[in-house]
């Protein structure tokens, strides 16, 4: 248990340190059915970047999923993510050939991406493919980095994905104007709190919401994610020691019942 607990901490920790997200959710209950629309857009995004100072870096972030990509005559599956070029640093995406994003394709939302190591195999080919142009999701697009390998985490690929620049995503996905996440870094690991706290009281001021509403948005940081697979870790201990009890008893019944033939049997 404490050999995962490492593993965990290692694996978030290779995606960025002081990582925070911010993203649309409307809240359950009867509360959530009176706001009105639960939305984050690039406005917020703005004013996050602006007016919170406990962040170090920000980027939107929009996570599109799985989308056709054809390299030649061949056609993958690959995960879409639109992002700014702060958003290396922060997810700690390193780019091991090529460029990563400036921040005129940003602006002009150029057709560029920069692809994952799994990419690569899925294709068949090697670094040579900077350059080269693509299609994703029928529109083209050139290829200008190779991001440095991430493996995988239990069992699901952290390379099999494609960045492109946001503002390119939103032309290409209208819809997620207003369903837009915020992916920063804290400019500490002691700041994260502050940061979180500045993250919400910005938001409730920009959404208009009162004191008794709930927010509509939610917030995670890498210590909550560390503390949800710990929650995790606690039960597998509880499990385990409930395996091994029951294992012990079972195995203790079965040698008292041995040693109590073997003496009945001398008794006479």
């Amino acid at each position: 248990v404490q050999g995962f607990t490492r593993y965990v901490s290692d694996f978030l920790e290779g995606l960025g340190t002081n990582a925070v997200f911010v993203a649309p959710q409307r809240p359950p209950g009867e509360a959530g059915k009176l706001l009105g629309r639960v939305e984050l857009n690039e406005n917020d995004v703005r004013a996050i970047e602006a007016q919170c100072s406990a962040l170090r870096r920000v980027s939107p972030w929009v996570p599109r999923g799985p989308v056709r990509l054809r390299y030649g005559r061949e056609e993958i599956s690959v995960n879409l993510e639109g992002v700014a070029p702060a958003y290396h640093t922060i997810r700690n995406f390193p780019i091991d050939t090529g460029r990563p994003f400036a921040a005129v394709d940003v602006e002009r939302a150029q057709q560029v991406c920069v692809v994952g190591r799994e990419i690569l195999r899925k294709f068949n080919v090697d670094e040579g493919i900077v350059g080269a142009y693509v299609l994703l999701d029928g529109r083209r697009f050139r290829i200008i980095g190779i991001l440095s390998g991430k493996g995988s985490f239990f069992g699901q690929s952290l390379d099999d994905l494609v960045l492109i620049p946001y503002t390119m995503a939103l032309k290409m996905y209208p819809n997620f104007r207003r369903q837009m996440v915020v992916a920063a870094q804290a400019t500490s690991a002691q700041a994260v709190p502050e940061a979180k706290a500045q993250i919400t009281n910005l938001m409730r001021r920009r959404h208009g919401l009162e004191a008794y509403q709930p927010d509509d948005f939610i917030i995670q940081t890498q210590g909550e994610i560390l503390s949800a697979f710990n929650n995790v870790g606690n039960a597998a201990v509880a499990v385990l020691a409930g395996i091994v009890g029951i294992s012990l008893l079972v195995g203790g019944i079965g040698i008292m019942n041995v040693m109590l033939v073997s003496v009945t049997e001398r008794t006479r």
